[in-house]
């Protein structure tokens, strides 16, 4: 993995600063599933250094244990907490996306092709790769709290993805 020291990128009024950002480029391929089927993404990940070096580290290695692509919705995105059916978190708070420590991570491809996507709960649901699945997690939460920070995994309402973040 390529951890590259960066600048702070724009951001609305009041947002926190990502302490100590870089740019991530992982050494194995990474997709964005947001627009539905999984894209290749060509530009590196924007967090903090900290995030990077625990979770964008554990993903890394476990999907290339198993042969995997990471498929995500997004990192860095300078916003409020929400609850997984979108309200505001009261009282209010910034997202852990907008400290650039969380993840959405969608699932990952079996192999080169993008018609080979599984989604993190299903791999979670199925007999299969229900191990695996959880060793991902269970890897994250380590390293999150060997960093000395709050874990904070949340499985969204819609089924579909992980909420992988470290909190301050």
């Amino acid at each position: 993995m390529k951890v590259e020291p960066t600048t702070q990128r724009d951001k609305l009024a009041g947002a926190p600063d990502v302490f100590d950002p870089v740019n991530v480029t992982m050494d194995v391929d990474v997709y964005y599933t947001g627009d539905g089927y999984p894209v290749k993404v060509k530009s590196p990940i924007y967090c903090a250094r900290s995030f990077a070096d625990t979770v964008l580290q554990c993903i890394e290695d476990w999907c290339a244990t198993y042969s995997f692509r990471p498929c995500h919705l997004g990192v860095y995105n300078p916003r409020m907490a929400r609850r997984v059916n979108g309200t505001l978190i009261v009282p209010h708070r910034w997202s852990n996306h907008a400290y650039g420590a969380a993840i959405d991570f969608a699932g990952v491809l079996t192999t080169d092709s993008p018609d080979d996507y599984m989604n993190i709960i299903d791999m979670l649901n199925d007999d299969n790769y229900r191990d695996i699945a959880q060793e991902l997690i269970d890897n994250c939460e380590v390293a999150i709290e060997d960093a000395g920070r709050r874990i904070e995994i949340v499985n969204e309402g819609s089924g579909t993805w992980m909420h992988i973040g470290m909190r301050p």
